[in-house]
């Protein structure tokens, strides 16, 4: 390729030889971007189902690259980032990566072509789906609604793509059950969901068809008596068609993976189902490791938590005795300073000429006080007290104001 414009033969003989998103990746580029260069070039892109053919080993011929009266000249901008996943595929655990490319190698063998899936048609989830959507409303943008609470798979769609959202989700089952996993439908006290399962984990899986506005030249007349409702849009009437493109959504829970699949001209779901199952089963890798994660951070909380219960009561025990200590030395510092005290009263009154003696009045309250001192002191045997008889009182009566 020239500097800053594109070869056209080039991308040509690149994208007739290896997959778009093989290509977009060498170049720097998403698959959307080097597509649309593609159609800017008039560069033909291989078929649905060529590379499944190429790889089951069929001889399958190239579109010719067609001649232009003029030349067209592309210039090549800076390439996009690179793709979220492959910065996650970096911080994998070493075990995910191992799976990933596990994962893209069944994908590069064409395991994943929609084309060499088979379906599953008879498969009780399948059936239970067409019941349910048999029997479902069909809301006012015409897209049925399984009836409210039943556990049918998540279609949300037109009457005209039932059979292409079973056909399809039919195919998810397959793929599930080759990986060792399963397609299933859980019910909660909230919600109806389906999950893809692989790896023992699962992930949300939803298909459904969108509708757009269409305004109304002819809208229904006004009956006597009975009231037509007609929806409007900015004062005009209008209606909802169907669109007839699906859109898939996955539960990837912000792991760098993509989540939605939209239909547009270029590209229907069945084009993008290698692509939707090889984010489904890598999505299930991701779930895995964060339930592991979950399980080693809670079995980490168990131990700290048996280790905390055994810690508590001996920090408990301790902070008693400490605070025992720093009781009894308060009170030792209290007997003391009584003692000192008594001592001190003792030689005022001496001075000033009062009679002391163990019948006098200082001599008796110097005693008792004395005993005060040795009640307080840890260090002596607390004589017996009146107060040692306070626990005996009942409660004093409530003489609050009524």
């Amino acid at each position: 390729m020239s500097e800053g414009i594109w070869n056209r033969e080039e991308l040509y003989e690149k994208v007739w030889t290896k997959p778009v998103t093989k290509v977009a990746k060498e170049y720097g580029y998403s698959d959307v971007a080097i597509a649309k260069i593609c159609r800017k070039l008039k560069v033909p892109l291989p078929g649905r189902g060529y590379w499944a053919k190429i790889t089951n080993g069929h001889s399958v011929p190239r579109t010719p690259l067609p001649r232009l009266k003029e030349q067209i000249v592309v210039a090549r901008s800076e390439p996009v980032a690179p793709r979220e996943e492959e910065d996650l595929t970096a911080s994998l655990h070493p075990e995910d990566r191992a799976e990933f490319a596990r994962i893209d190698e069944l994908a590069a063998k064409g395991i994943f072509s929609f084309e060499t899936v088979k379906s599953s048609l008879r498969h009780p989830l399948i059936l239970a789906a067409r019941d349910a959507l048999k029997h479902g409303d069909v809301d006012e943008r015409k897209i049925i609604r399984p009836p409210y609470r039943s556990t049918a798979l998540n279609i949300r769609v037109s009457k005209d793509n039932i059979d292409r959202a079973l056909e399809f989700f039919s195919k998810v089952i397959t793929i599930a059950g080759l990986q060792g996993g399963d397609v299933k439908v859980v019910k909660s006290e909230y919600d109806v969901r389906t999950e893809f399962v692989a790896y023992d984990h699962s992930v949300t899986i939803e298909v459904s068809e969108t509708a757009h506005q269409k305004y109304l030249e002819n809208p229904p007349p006004q009956i006597p008596g009975k009231y037509v409702y007609v929806r409007t849009f900015k004062g005009k009437p209008i209606e909802y068609v169907p669109t007839r493109q699906l859109t898939l959504e996955i539960g990837t829970y912000g792991k760098g993976l993509r989540r939605t699949w939209k239909e547009n001209s270029r590209q229907t779901l069945e084009g993008l189902f290698p692509e939707i199952i090889l984010t489904l089963l890598k999505a299930c890798v991701l779930r895995r490791r964060d339930w592991l994660k979950e399980q080693a951070e809670a079995e980490a909380r168990r131990r700290r938590e048996a280790e905390w219960a055994q810690l508590r009561p001996k920090v408990q025990e301790e902070e008693r005795r400490v605070l025992q200590l720093e009781q009894a030395a308060e009170n030792w510092a209290k007997a003391k300073r009584i003692r000192e005290y008594v001592l001190a009263a003792i030689e005022v009154k001496k001075q000033a000429g009062e009679e002391l003696g163990p019948d006098t009045p200082l001599g008796i309250w110097a005693a008792w006080a004395l005993q005060q001192a040795d009640r307080l002191d840890p260090l002596t045997k607390s004589p017996p007290s009146i107060l040692d008889r306070k626990k005996e009182l009942p409660p004093e009566p409530n003489r609050s104001w009524r």
